[in-house]
């Protein structure tokens, strides 16, 4: 159980990172490529959900 612990941590630990960059790289791909796009895409989107 405390081995699982051990390697579910160290999973994330090593995981979380990646996912940061990830998210990073996306923003500011998002900001540089067409920032306008994402924002018509989410208003969209709440459009749907909020209509």
């Amino acid at each position: 159980m405390f081995l699982h612990s051990f390697y579910s941590a160290h999973f994330y630990s090593v995981v979380q990172p990646y996912f940061a960059i990830m998210f990073l790289t996306d923003l500011i791909n998002g900001y540089v490529n067409g920032f306008a796009d994402d924002f018509v895409r989410v208003s969209g989107v709440m459009l749907l959900v909020v209509g």
